[in-house]
């Protein structure tokens, strides 16, 4: 029993913690979960990459680019039309005639650029803004130059539509102007509501109240884009 005893002196376990000769090391706990949680930023950078190349860097079509699976409103469904054809040409005009440089633009993209806070409105066009394609006047309307209510007007209105997404010389109440020869001022916002363009309207009848002045307040509401005067 002791010569026993003392041959299984050589095979006794090694103490805990003690590193056995020719093992590898394990790697630290801490160590692991670095390296998983870098995966998982790398995988999600990776999947959003794909999503942004799928939406606004391609020339191919899928199912993600329909612009009404996000729109909540026929405002953001033009905004999201333009956003995911981001990778094609874009014009505002006659098709097939040649863009200038003042409807070939990327309108939405500098959208805010003519807006200011309103306390009752939630937004408003802001004076004197000299942003190329999104100038506005010293009235806050969309246009290049000086704006006067003095004179035979006609006063527009409205959302979007309105608003027009072409440079501020090119929009629907410039082209009326045009065929007229009666000033116009374009009060369009996009973005409003029925509620917003009532207020507004209201807002800015009393300096219109007269004979040679005309309000033209538009809205899809009023289907299809009636004007109402």
């Amino acid at each position: 029993m002791a010569s026993g005893s003392a041959g299984n002196k050589g095979f006794e376990p090694a103490p805990s913690g003690a590193r056995v000769p020719g093992a590898t090391p394990a790697a630290p706990r801490h160590f692991r979960w670095i390296v998983a949680l870098v995966s998982i930023a790398a995988a999600i950078g990776l999947a959003e990459a794909m999503v942004r190349v799928s939406l606004f860097h391609t020339t191919l079509e899928f199912a993600s680019q329909d612009p009404e699976y996000y729109a909540r409103s026929l405002d953001e469904l033009w905004i999201y039309r333009h956003l995911f054809s981001g990778a094609k040409s874009w014009t505002v005009g006659v098709p097939g005639a040649q863009a200038s440089n003042e409807t070939s633009i990327e309108f939405y993209r500098k959208w805010a650029a003519s807006l200011t806070p309103d306390p009752e409105l939630g937004y408003v066009r802001a004076p004197d803004i000299r942003t190329p394609c999104h100038e506005t006047t010293n009235l806050a309307t969309r246009g290049a130059g000086e704006a006067s209510w003095v004179g035979p007007k006609i006063v527009f209105v409205g959302d979007s539509f309105v608003e027009s997404a072409a440079c501020s010389n090119d929009t629907l109440p410039t082209k009326v102007q045009k065929l007229t020869g009666i000033d116009t001022l374009n009060f369009g916002v996009g973005g409003y509501g029925v509620d917003q363009m009532f207020l507004y309207f209201k807002r800015l009848a009393p300096r219109c109240d007269r004979k040679d002045c005309s309000r033209f307040p538009c809205s899809p509401a009023s289907s299809p884009n009636t004007a109402i005067s």
